[in-house]
């Protein structure tokens, strides 16, 4: 009885903190248009129940219907949603804005740069911004070129056949690519080998993005009572395995070198002749006491996750728009031929900056399908935006997949896929924060020029080898969260050879 009273007890005194925050906050949003809500749980009830796809089909239904900035509450959350250009920049840019949101905590990678506190990004990012940079980039062509070349050959297996899924090339792919060149680490996936990985992290994910939207499960001793997290913890156990054996193997490796060795610094400035190991400069700051085995392990496993999905998604979406758009695969093909002289010609950094058509495919791509339709931050002071001011400790959301079809920004086609969206004459009429497929401001992601890079490697290899058609239309499409956008239908398409020296 006296438990029970306790229990009541604490749960009133919650309920009255709950509602005096609740009242100060408020004034600053009040007048912001919101979906309807219940007491204390607000609009999270709505999403309980419900699936993957449907969880992403409510959440941008609901961002379509109400004009941003618009708020809701979560549970104990307020939620701010945003969508105009000149918002997301003060919020991607604000001191007060540099926190990720909770929601990134269930990725239980809560050191990683993309994850981490901004007390913790902060210093971190500074030490291994070096590791992305042009002589670095340059040093992993050589390992584009094979494992993108080695997808090719894997492909041909597929012509003359019926519809297959080009994504699954695409994931063991860039699997290969983003642990052979940043981790120096050949995982073999394109030979068979790591694969329980690939459906280790998708199933993961998948719970992951469940969790997010029920307000019960954000509650750990909730949550690791239900049979749901007895399944994720089962995924992530393989999903980290092949992380783990990676950390273990290259640690050893590096610390049997010299002393001499081991303490080099890395010259930015410096051609490198060989691959430059990211996971070399984390042991070399863990050896300075600079980082920890947990910075190191979460650092690791979200580089894979992040390396290999974007990558893997956003090249996946360039080959089925292109397999529906044949006059703009054709357009691709003739900029290629005027690079390339043979289909097994390898790439080099010279021969991908004479390709602007491609990329502005890629990033057309990435316009109409990023792979991350939401971006989150805590606000930690309140902050002005054009609409309110945002009161501390508000989720904020970017919607990034409004903001790139917002017809006022990209015109009245901005549904259609028209890669001449990003002609520089055009795009030099946009707000700079019209397009973040890869966020923007101080915490921007770290490997987006090594993620154009590979696309575009893999992107060439494949146009080079093969015509590519599809029974799919975009009004067709399905989508589900699984903290990226994942295509339901899947990625259908056919394939038969190239004849490239006569293009």
């Amino acid at each position: 009885m006296i438990v029970v009273l306790t229990f009541v007890a604490l749960l009133l005194i919650a309920l009255v903190k709950f509602s005096i925050r609740k009242h100060r906050i408020m004034k600053y949003v009040r007048h912001l248009p919101a979906p309807f809500e219940y007491p204390v749980i607000g609009s999270s009830i709505n999403f309980v129940g419900r699936n993957n796809q449907q969880i992403l089909e409510d959440a941008l239904k609901m961002c379509a219907e109400l004009p941003m900035p618009f708020r809701l509450w979560f549970g104990h959350h307020l939620v701010l949603f945003v969508d105009k250009p000149e918002d997301c920049q003060i919020i991607l840019n604000a001191e007060t804005c540099l926190d990720k949101s909770f929601v990134y905590r269930f990725l239980q990678k809560d050191v990683a740069l993309f994850t981490a506190p901004a007390n913790v990004w902060r210093p971190h990012r500074k030490m291994l911004n070096s590791t992305f940079n042009f002589n670095v980039l340059n040093s992993f062509i050589p390992i584009f070129n094979e494992k993108a070349n080695l997808m090719v050959n894997n492909m041909r297996k597929e012509l003359g056949k019926k519809e297959f899924d080009v994504s699954t090339y695409l994931f063991a792919c860039t699997l290969d690519m983003v642990c052979g060149t940043t981790l120096g680490y050949n995982v073999g996936v394109q030979c068979g080998k790591n694969q329980d990985y690939l459906e280790g992290i998708e199933k993961s994910l998948t719970m992951i993005a469940q969790r997010i939207v029920n307000v019960l499960h954000h509650f750990d001793f909730i949550y690791k009572r239900t049979k749901t997290y007895k399944i994720e913890r089962q995924y992530l156990d393989i999903a980290e395995s092949l992380p783990n054996r990676i950390i273990q193997s290259k640690k050893e490796e590096f610390f049997s070198k010299p002393e001499q060795e081991q303490h080099k610094e890395f010259n930015e400035n410096e051609n490198c002749k060989t691959p430059q190991i990211f996971i070399e400069q984390l042991f070399k700051l863990y050896k300075k006491k600079l980082v920890d085995d947990t910075m190191i392990k979460d650092q690791v496993n979200l580089l894979i996750f992040g390396g290999n999905d974007t990558s893997a998604l956003a090249t996946s979406h360039a080959i089925l728009l292109l397999a529906m758009h044949p006059e703009i695969q054709e357009k691709a093909v003739k900029e290629l031929a005027e690079v390339y002289e043979h289909e097994d010609s390898e790439t080099d950094f010279e021969k991908l900056s004479r390709l602007p058509y491609l990329e502005m495919i890629i990033k057309e791509a990435m316009r109409l399908y990023p792979v991350a339709p939401f971006l989150s931050r805590k606000c930690s002071g309140d902050t002005q935006i054009t609409d309110c001011v945002i009161p501390e400790d508000t989720v904020i959301i970017l919607s990034v997949y409004h903001l790139h079809r917002n017809k006022d920004i990209w015109g009245a086609n901005a549904d259609r896929f028209d890669p001449e969206n990003f002609l520089p004459k055009k795009m030099a009429k946009r707000h700079s924060c019209c397009y973040l497929p890869f966020s923007s401001g101080p915490r921007n992601c770290l490997g987006m020029k090594y993620a154009y890079m590979s696309m575009k490697t893999m992107l060439s290899a494949l146009l080079r080898n093969y015509k590519f058609s599809t029974s799919l239309k975009m009004e067709d499409l399905k989508w589900k969260f699984e903290i990226t956008m994942k295509l339901v239908n899947t990625h259908l398409v056919t394939i038969e050879k190239r004849n490239f020296k006569e293009t």
